[in-house]
């Protein structure tokens, strides 16, 4: 039984948890998050919305830097995987602003994602960034399209880039050939991608 009710309020839904999210042990913020994690293939009202902002809401109040955590972080990687290869571009979204937050909240985690790019960055993103093509246009606001796939999707790689270490930018560079470093050091990245 997942310890949260849904709350209804006027500006939307919440979470309410039975108890404090820093009161929980380790293994237990470990347990919920991969449970959520695996919720976040589901695609039907309310469940959608449970696993999302379960898992937002104890990435940012859990300790995931915990050594007790880290050992098993393999552990939040499948279920990732797993909804990453839905081929859903809803649920791949959730998938990946959870990637992007993680690392938000939690800079060092970055070190931590770039073994398992293997398993997080399969050949569906590739299609989908190809997919997606961004002009200048496009980056300048004029468009109307929603693009909100691939420009997660970069952000979450140059996130990656700037906190996955001295391979982070090698190892992504491997799994998608066309993605390119332009974000030299101190300057704003576009989140392009180049042919």
């Amino acid at each position: 039984e997942l310890p949260v009710i849904i709350k209804h309020n006027a500006g939307g839904l919440s979470l309410s948890w039975s108890r404090p999210l820093g009161s929980m042990k380790p293994q237990e913020s470990f347990t919920l998050i991969t449970t959520f994690l695996d919720g976040l293939r589901c695609s039907d009202h309310p469940y959608k919305f449970i696993a999302f902002q379960g898992c937002y809401e104890l990435i940012q109040r859990s300790n995931l830097t915990d050594k007790r955590i880290l050992k098993h972080f393999s552990g939040f990687v499948a279920p990732l995987r797993r909804a990453l290869l839905t081929g859903d571009e809803d649920i791949v979204l959730s998938a990946i602003k959870i990637l992007i937050h993680l690392i938000n909240v939690h800079p060092g985690m970055g070190i931590y994602l770039v073994p398992y790019h293997r398993q997080l960055i399969p050949p569906i993103l590739n299609e989908i960034l190809t997919r997606h093509v961004l002009s200048t246009y496009d980056i300048m606001g004029y468009s109307n399209e929603n693009d909100d796939i691939r420009r997660s999707i970069l952000e979450y790689l140059d996130l990656l880039e700037e906190h996955g270490g001295n391979d982070a930018y090698q190892s992504i560079k491997y799994h998608i050939p066309t993605y390119e470093n332009i974000k030299p050091k101190g300057r704003q990245s576009l989140f392009l991608l180049r042919k």
